[in-house]
């Protein structure tokens, strides 16, 4: 008798608890979200999480608590929400950087196909190749003249590995120049050397080089995406410049750990897709130079899978050792 009831007792807790997910789904978030961002304040994750975080948990009816765990290239905030339970409550503002590393580094404290779930690619945000004012070169023709009459004597600054580093090795094939890489413990330490003319040359996101570009103090001469930017129109693409299909963006997107419950990532996707598309975060989008995209997870999950196999080709045509 004892037994028979033990496991009706089991048999009940199994059949509450499936029973339970569509209700824990259908209530979900009952309390604030933890929304890691792996880079520090003051960056473009970080901006970028600042302006469309508020309006996603306005849709959630639940606060959403920004958290910058930086630190490794984005890969201690990622494994800080990779370990967490799968809930829903703790999720991640993934960027390039990750996808990036994947290419780059052997192994990482976290699996990103097989420890994170899609949840929608926020927005992109195209780079613009900049040089020092004291570089001759004026276009993207110019600047691989240049490197090639001196191969490897002209530098350029670089983030660890992300799109400042790759971009720019993407260019370097496509054009079969030569240019010597110069890395930085990030984007503005990298753009501070191309302004003090210790590096000729970069390319870095919009956002974090406009005032610059604007002011002279840097010389734009190429952005990177499909087409030009409305805020900068005279820079033509690189695609323009003669480097046929050359495209690097930065961009932004939302993962939770995996087996996270679809109705729960549904509910976030939801949240996030309606937030980038508000009609008041438009103008300050476009002001940060970010593109709104608010993609499906299964299209977000497409997208990754494109963007690694891109790097992963970059990475070897380059003869990058992988560490």
């Amino acid at each position: 008798m004892k037994r028979r009831t033990a496991l009706a007792l089991v048999g009940g807790g199994i059949l509450g608890e499936v029973l339970g997910r569509p209700a824990f789904a259908q209530n979900f978030p009952e309390r604030s979200i933890r929304y890691v961002v792996p880079f520090a304040p003051g960056g473009g994750a970080d901006s970028t999480a600042r302006l469309i975080v508020p309006k996603a948990a306005d849709f959630l009816g639940q606060p959403c608590v920004i958290d910058n765990q930086a630190g490794a290239n984005g890969s201690i905030g990622a494994e800080v929400v990779a370990r967490s339970a799968h809930d829903g409550y703790t999720v991640l503002e993934a960027a390039a950087n990750q996808v990036m590393g994947v290419a780059l580094y052997k192994s990482q404290p976290f699996n990103l196909a097989a420890d994170f779930s899609p949840v929608t690619l926020l927005a992109k945000t195209p780079l613009i190749v900049v040089v020092n004012p004291s570089v001759s070169a004026k276009s993207i023709k110019e600047l691989v003249a240049l490197a090639k009459a001196s191969p490897g004597k002209l530098n350029f600054a670089s983030d660890q590995g992300g799109p400042m580093r790759l971009g720019m090795e993407l260019l370097k094939i496509s054009t079969r120049c030569d240019l010597t890489n110069v890395p930085y413990n990030g984007t503005a330490a990298a753009i501070l050397a191309v302004l003090s003319g210790d590096v000729a040359t970069a390319i870095a996101p919009a956002p974090a080089l406009l005032a610059y570009v604007r002011s002279g103090k840097l010389r734009g001469i190429a952005v990177s995406g499909t087409e030009r930017l409305a805020v900068v129109p005279d820079l033509p693409t690189v695609a323009e410049s003669g480097v046929r299909g050359f495209a690097v963006e930065q961009w932004y997107g939302v993962l939770v750990p995996a087996t996270t419950p679809q109705p729960v990532v549904n509910v976030l996707n939801n949240a996030f897709v309606k937030a980038v598309h508000a009609p008041e975060l438009k103008e300050k989008l476009q002001n940060e130079v970010l593109v709104p995209v608010g993609s499906t997870p299964q299209a977000f999950g497409r997208y990754l899978a494109g963007e690694v196999a891109k790097w992963k080709r970059v990475v070897k045509d380059a003869g990058i050792p992988v560490s």
